[in-house]
Order: C-alpha cells, then sequence, then structure tokens
C-alpha cells in the first residue's frame, strides 16, 4: 500500500510541479495551488490542464494486485489572503483564508472516480479551449445555496488564443491602418511570388492577433491556404509542439526523428527535421498563396524557433507570407534577410483609443463619464479598453440596457485583468485551488 501511495503523489505532485504549486500531501489527497506563489494570465487553464494530465497519469499506474486507479478533482477559484507559514514538519503549509479553498474540497467530494470538476468561476475564465459540460446545480456541505457545477470532458484543439476567446462582434480596427496597411503590401508581394515574413512585435493586449484578423478578414477573397500555429507556455520543453499539434504531416516527421535519436548526433537529426518540416509546408504554396502564422512565439520551443528561423529564406521565392507574433520578452530571434520585416505595435494614442471607446459606446449605449473615465485609466491598451466592455455585461441592469451611476463607478475602478507575473505574497490574490484524492 505505501508503495502505491508513493506512486500516487509522485505522479501527481510531478503534474502540479510544471505548471502550479503543490501547497500539501494530505494522505491520499494533494492539495495545489495555481496563480500563487506566482501568478499567470492562464492559471486556470494550467490548473485544469494539470488535472486532466493527473487523472490519466493516475489511471495508468500499476497496483500489486491489478486493481485500476482513479482520482478525483475539484478546482475553485477566487480571492484569497496568503499568510504565513503554519503547521510543523510535512504538515506545514501556508494559511490562506477566503471560501475558495472550501469549495475546491466540496467540488473534489462531489467529482466521481477520473472526474475533474470546476467551479463557475474557473469555466468563465477557461473560454472554449475545454469541453465542459454542465451538471446543474447541487447542494455543497457549508453552502446555504445550490452552487453550479462543471465537469471538464477533454481540452479541445483550437488554433490560436485569440480565436478561442474572440467574441464575434469584434467591432471596426481602429489606430492599426498603417500597420494593417503593411500586411497587406507584405501580402500582395508574396502572392506574386515573392515570399515575405513579418515579425509582429507588442506587449501583451496591444492588438497583435486582432491585427491579424483584420488582415485575414481583408483577404479572404484570395482564398489563401491557411496554417496557424499556437505557441503554448506549458510545453515550452517540447520540440516542435505548436506544428505537431496543427500540421498533420508533422507527426509522422517528428516520431521518426524521436525512433532515430538514439546513436546519432541530435544537432543533424534536428537540421533534418526542419527541412522536413520546411518542405511539407512549401508544399501547401502548390493550390496557391499560403498565409502561414505562428502566435505567441515568446513562448515557442528550441526547435521550433530554428523552423521558424528556416521558413525565413526558404520562402523567399514561394508565394507565402509569414507572420510571427511576439511580446517583447522572449522575442525569437530571426535571421535578418531583405524580405523580414519588423513591425513593432505601439499603444493607441489618445485620439485613436477614444474612437475605440466611442465604437463600444455606440454598441452598447456606454454612459458618456464611464468613457472618460475607461480613457483615461487604460492606458491605450485595446485589450484593457475592451476588458470594460466585457465587464459592462456581468455588472448591467435591466432599465433598457443601460447603466446606472453606481454601475458605471463600479466598471471603471475594475482592474485591468492581470497579465506578467507577480511573485509578491501576503495580499489578495486571484487563486486557482485544487484537491486531489
Amino acid at each position: 500500500m505505501r508503495e502505491v501511495l508513493r506512486a500516487f503523489q509522485d505522479a501527481v505532485t510531478g503534474e502540479i510541479s510544471r505548471l502550479g504549486y503543490v501547497a500539501k500531501l494530505m494522505g491520499d489527497g494533494v492539495l495545489a495551488y495555481f496563480g500563487w506563489p506566482r501568478a499567470h494570465e492562464d492559471d486556470a487553464e494550467r490548473a485544469v490542464a494539470a488535472a486532466l494530465a493527473i487523472t490519466d497519469a493516475v489511471a495508468r499506474l500499476a497496483t500489486p494486485i491489478g486493481e485500476k486507479l482513479a482520482c478525483r478533482v475539484g478546482i475553485a477559484t477566487g480571492l484569497v489572503v496568503v499568510g504565513d507559514l503554519i503547521g510543523e514538519g510535512a504538515a506545514r503549509e501556508h494559511a490562506v483564508v477566503g471560501p475558495t479553498p472550501n469549495l475546491a474540497a466540496r467540488l473534489q467530494e462531489a467529482a466521481g472516480p477520473g472526474e475533474v470538476m470546476i467551479a463557475e468561476t474557473t469555466r468563465r475564465l477557461l473560454g472554449p479551449g475545454f469541453v465542459v459540460e454542465a451538471i446543474g446545480e447541487h447542494r455543497l456541505k457549508g453552502h446555504d445555496q445550490p452552487v453550479p457545477l462543471f465537469r471538464v470532458l477533454r481540452r479541445e484543439p483550437r488554433e490560436s488564443r485569440f480565436g478561442a476567446r474572440a467574441k464575434p462582434d469584434l467591432g471596426p480596427i481602429i489606430g492599426r491602418e498603417a500597420e494593417l496597411a503593411a500586411l497587406r503590401r507584405a501580402w500582395e508581394q508574396a502572392k506574386s511570388g515573392s515570399g515575405q515574413a513579418v515579425l509582429l512585435t507588442g506587449e501583451p493586449g496591444i492588438g497583435k492577433s486582432r491585427l491579424l484578423q483584420a488582415l485575414a478578414d481583408t483577404t479572404a477573397g484570395d482564398k489563401p491556404a491557411r496554417q496557424v500555429f499556437q505557441c503554448s507556455p506549458l510545453h515550452r520543453d517540447n520540440p516542435f509542439w505548436p506544428v505537431v499539434q496543427q500540421f498533420a504531416p508533422a507527426v509522422g516527421i517528428v516520431e521518426r526523428a524521436m525512433d532515430e535519436a538514439d546513436g546519432r548526433d541530435r544537432r543533424q537529426i534536428r537540421c533534418e527535421t526542419v527541412d522536413a518540416l520546411a518542405g511539407q509546408l512549401l508544399d501547401t504554396t502548390r493550390a496557391g498563396p499560403s498565409l502561414i502564422v505562428f502566435e505567441d512565439a515568446q513562448w515557442a520551443d528550441r526547435a521550433t524557433v530554428e523552423l521558424m528561423r528556416h521558413l525565413v529564406s526558404a520562402i523567399a521565392n514561394a508565394p507565402i507570407l509569414l507572420i510571427v507574433t511576439s511580446r517583447p520578452e522572449g522575442e525569437p530571434r530571426l535571421d535578418t534577410t531583405a524580405n523580414l520585416i519588423q513591425l513593432a505595435l505601439p499603444r493607441l494614442d489618445r485620439s485613436a483609443a477614444g474612437a475605440l471607446v466611442a465604437a463600444i459606446a455606440g454598441r452598447h449605449q456606454l454612459a458618456v463619464r464611464l468613457g472618460s473615465d475607461i480613457l483615461a485609466r487604460r492606458d491605450g491598451i485595446p485589450l484593457f479598453i475592451e476588458d470594460n466592455d466585457q465587464g459592462r455585461h456581468r455588472n448591467r441592469t435591466c432599465r433598457g440596457g443601460s447603466f446606472g451611476p453606481g454601475h458605471a463607478a463600479r466598471l471603471a475602478d475594475r482592474p485591468s485583468r492581470r497579465i506578467a507575473g507577480d511573485e509578491s505574497g501576503g495580499a489578495d490574490r486571484l487563486v486557482h485551488r485544487a484537491r486531489f484524492r
């Protein structure tokens, strides 16, 4: 029994440590935090991804009598206050105050064997990157009112983070006319057979993916072949991960390279793999002009960065537009060639930011004073400005779809979504707390 318990704990803590923080081992249970001691913009996704990986890992564990193992996972999200260490020895843990820990425990109890049960707050932060089943409201111990429960079934493959989260009504693109024109010129050159590469950089929320969507809209009439590779912070150590996920021929190429790794020079194998993948991507141009996009390249693994570098020169005489988006930190170093264009997106100036607020106000009857507050507080970051539009829906009243003064004040005071990591402790934190048993 001791060996089985140790194998279970090793499997669970191994997956958690990649993405979150192991807070406490409790016999056949494990407590984990995502969002503390370091916050990430995708902590909800990290928690659920770890939970799914854990249920799979535990199901593969062997027992002396051949019996199958399964664990139950509960995940809740909310503000907590993280305090000092309490307890002694293996029981030491940081004191956490708030209702979230209790809810995570109750969700874990409500889950079936091999199931991941999440709270409504966690569900809202996931977006459509996972397949989630609403199973209705249930009465949980310690809660006066019924609590909505959601069961996570599996991950949902997605073309890009923006595509997964974008609203159907994107509205006009504002303040990016020059950059969109530059992309259009690059596309026209690529169509003529002179392949172009664009490195599009900018801070989080600045509008890189929105600009690509605008380009896709304006080039739809050309019917280009389109291939999008979404890099992930969860897979920075997995060679060619975004390519394998989205490009079917890559699976066999990478698998063969892994099979040949023993006894051969790894650098040579990687170069051959890059050549093979680039060749397959170039073959897509046989049917006409193509658009190849690598999103969030600051998270790309080293092998994928090598592929990007190779493609910049390889497409020079092909009808391909290659676009790589990245944040300034972690920006990939691409070879400097004549066909490489570098575009850095600045923050919106006050005029463009005001036009964006006005566009939102026109769609949703936004209060004039609220629009001014948003303009003053959001510092030219399009995502932060539009976040307030989303917040409006959570705070709206039933008076003909309009805001009262109190709602306007609350919305304007909403903090911008957390983008950068935060390593501070002992303060209010949005924490995703998971219980495994």
